[in-house]
């Protein structure tokens, strides 16, 4: 199943976060048999791409990208094909990608059309002791 990013939940996030410091969102991916994968990163992610820089947003990092060899501690049957993780300089910045009707019109049909699950787990810097 493919959830949508809620507008809501953005805006809770935001409420809790400084909208100005960074997120590392956290992408587990289970791409569509049917060839999701190139269509994922051969579509949604050049389309993502051009509607950050039409924003004028810079500095969107990719950290990681990596297969999932295997789930070790996982529910039975729970599986996903990667793992993506996304720096954003900017809670903001990505928000205004995904609120965009840019983003809607142009970028989510093509996650749509790739995935046949996802999570995104937006992510902060832990504070640890020294």
């Amino acid at each position: 199943m493919i959830h949508p990013i809620h507008a809501a939940t953005l805006d809770r996030l935001a409420a809790t976060l400084d909208r100005d410091a960074p997120v590392v969102m956290l992408n587990l991916l289970r791409f569509d048999p049917a060839g999701g994968q190139a269509r994922y990163f051969g579509d949604y992610v050049p389309a993502f791409r051009r509607i950050a820089a039409a924003l004028g947003i810079e500095g969107i990092a990719p950290l990681w990208s990596g297969a999932v060899a295997a789930p070790l501690a996982a529910p039975a049957g729970e599986a996903w094909d990667a793992v993506v993780l996304v720096r954003y300089p900017r809670l903001a910045d990505f928000a205004a990608i995904v609120s965009s009707a840019a983003y809607r019109r142009d970028a989510a049909p093509h996650r749509e059309a790739a995935l046949h699950d996802w999570r995104l787990i937006a992510q902060t810097e832990l504070a640890r002791a020294a």
